[in-house]
């Protein structure tokens, strides 16, 4: 079973309406196979930019220090570990700083599951 914590966005303004983020609380593999990508389709737009500069300048300096390529692989497999673990919790401040509260915790098999029973007590 997955947990998810929840975050909503109440707006000021009638034109905008609220909005429900549930986030996994686990190793994020789409940050670990797409980093910068996963970063830019979660509107973490300066996230995006710093997790792909790290990995180029990671690339490129270990290149030119003349690293043998099988270190260079497991540095960067090791960047992209630590992404992985660390992308959720990176979401999670996105939303905070974007005036997203958190709500609370809730489980499920799936994220639909986990909406379903979030919304079932929240009323």
């Amino acid at each position: 079973m997955a947990i998810y914590t929840v975050h909503r966005f109440d707006p000021v303004n009638e034109r905008d309406e609220a909005e429900t983020v549930f986030v996994k609380e686990a190793f994020a593999w789409p940050a670990f196979f797409f980093t910068g990508l996963w970063a830019f389709w979660n509107r973490m737009w300066l996230a995006g930019v710093v997790l792909i500069a790290v990995q180029l300048a990671l690339n490129v300096g270990l290149t030119a220090l003349g690293v043998d390529p099988v270190v260079r692989g497991i540095v960067l497999f090791g960047y992209l570990v630590i992404v992985g673990f660390f992308a959720n919790d990176w979401r999670r401040r996105t939303l905070r700083s974007k005036g997203y509260a958190f709500e609370g915790v809730v489980s499920g098999e799936t994220r639909e599951t986990a909406a379903r029973r979030y919304y079932d007590h929240a009323r």
